[in-house]
């Protein structure tokens, strides 16, 4: 099974669209649509905005559903670069960006990088798609400094980015509701 998390119900629609929805969970006021897309067993939810509330349902999720991967969606603000609207980045490793650079190295958990590095097994799934039309590219990955984000970080290949039309606008926030969603 997997997971896939996203901020807002705007964001999650896409892949609910896209489920066969067996049943609901439900957990700190979170609501889990599982089932399974592209044949595949899959858990989806939305979280809410921000990385506490992203921490909340990844828990509640991983507690209750035990996903071999975990996978989020939307929409996500690019700190420069090569990104536009509608890219979808495929990240090999990622590290906080509001937090100054060795603050999780020099401190608890005494991690050895500041990067987080995506599995082996999950980044050979990745590859699949950068063969896909339209033609996935080499970009940089976020980094807690913006200005890492340079075209001299592009052959790093740190990243996939597909450049691909934007299919949904959502021209404000909403605070709708549906059915399927309330706690």
């Amino acid at each position: 099974m997997i997971g896939i998390l996203a901020a807002s119900e705007d964001e999650l629609q896409p892949v609910l669209d896209a489920m066969l929805i067996h049943e609901l969970g439900r957990k700190s006021r979170l609501v889990f649509h599982v089932g399974t897309v592209g044949g595949i067993a899959a858990v989806a939810a939305f979280s809410g905005v921000g990385k506490v509330n992203a921490a909340i349902a990844a828990q509640c999720m991983i507690d209750l559903f035990n996903p071999a991967r975990l996978y989020v969606t939307g929409v996500a603000g690019a700190l420069g670069g090569p990104y536009g609207i509608g890219d979808t980045v495929l990240v090999r490793r990622v590290a906080h960006h509001d937090l100054e650079p060795g603050v999780l190295t020099a401190y608890h958990p005494f991690m050895p990088s500041e990067w987080y590095e995506l599995d082996r097994s999950t980044r050979t799934l990745h590859r699949p798609a950068a063969s896909q039309k339209p033609r996935w590219s080499a970009g940089s990955s976020s980094s807690p400094r913006p200005t890492n984000c340079g075209s001299e970080r592009l052959s790093g290949r740190s990243v996939w980015i597909w450049r691909a039309p934007l299919t949904r606008r959502c021209a404000t926030p909403t605070t709708r509701r549906s059915r399927s969603s309330r706690p």
